[in-house]
């Protein structure tokens, strides 16, 4: 990664690539190198054949990607989701999603998923504490699963189920980030993704309105709860992470007037409010 004519020829390779089509950014694949080098073709500092080379190859990459169509390439570095990665100039830097997969693996090890409310705690502490961890306004892919773990442990729905499945991916859909499905993850839940995906691209609020994570039981012990507070369209995300019926009763933690009403984005219901 810090050899300056392996940076220059994948530059000059990305440059014919956007000569070519049209391409917004680039991949990066093992972001963070193979292991320290204390032979670098640039300097005997080992961090510049892990992060500290990856950064150079990153700004150069963005160099060959950007044009008068593309004047802010996407990087996407295979990696940690590391805060280097989103410091690097002229570039848009999207985090790849690491830290949820694996967190969602270590789900499955810990036998959670007959535990809704321990899952719950998890997931709000989770996205807490990743939240404390990354620059503002820094944002990463949101998937559960991708095809190395679906060569080696099976697709998601098999390892969670279809309930589960669904549900963890509309909790995806709430909170900050882009959601992802890797290729066949939507078989056997085509049309209820699908209902779920058209639901967040009605609500613009769901891509850019400031998250608060409710407390575990803000609705329900079992019941994952966000709100994404857009000033003009709150947005209230309740997730049932049970596979049981829940009926509940929630006091909204933001203003609205006597005629407000809630809209179900995903059953296009209007529901009223009662009282403030």
């Amino acid at each position: 990664n810090a050899s300056p004519a392996w940076q220059d020829v994948l530059k000059r390779s990305m440059r014919m690539l956007a000569d070519a089509g049209s391409i917004d950014g680039v991949r990066i694949d093992v972001a963070p190198g193979q292991g320290a080098n204390w032979g670098s073709p640039r300097t005997n500092h080992a961090s510049y054949s892990s992060i500290g080379g990856c950064l150079d190859l990153m700004a150069a990459l963005g160099d060959g990607v950007r044009t008068e169509q593309c004047p802010v390439p996407i990087m996407l570095p295979e990696g940690a989701a590391e805060p280097e990665y989103f410091a690097v100039p002229d570039t848009v830097t999207l985090g790849f999603g690491w830290e949820f997969w694996m967190f969602s693996w270590k789900l499955l090890q810990g036998q959670l998923l007959s535990q809704p409310e321990r899952m719950n705690e998890r997931l709000r502490a989770f996205f807490e504490n990743e939240r404390g961890s990354l620059p503002p306004g820094a944002l990463g892919l949101r998937y559960l699963s991708n095809h190395d773990i679906a060569c080696s442990q099976g697709r998601v729905s098999l390892r969670f189920g279809i309930g589960l499945h669904r549900a963890l991916y509309g909790m995806l859909l709430s909170v900050p980030g882009v959601p992802m499905l890797y290729q066949e993850e939507e078989m056997g839940s085509f049309f209820a993704l699908r209902r779920m995906n058209l639901a967040r691209q009605a609500m613009p609020q769901l891509a850019a309105g400031p998250v608060v994570y409710l407390p575990v039981d803000f609705a329900h012990p079992a019941v994952f709860s966000a709100i994404r507070r857009d000033p003009k369209q709150p947005v209230l995300c309740l997730v049932n992470l049970s596979g049981n019926p829940i009926e509940i009763d929630v006091e909204l933690p933001v203003d609205l007037s006597a005629s407000s009403k809630l809209w179900d984005a995903i059953s296009g219901v209007f529901v009223d409010i009662a009282g403030k």
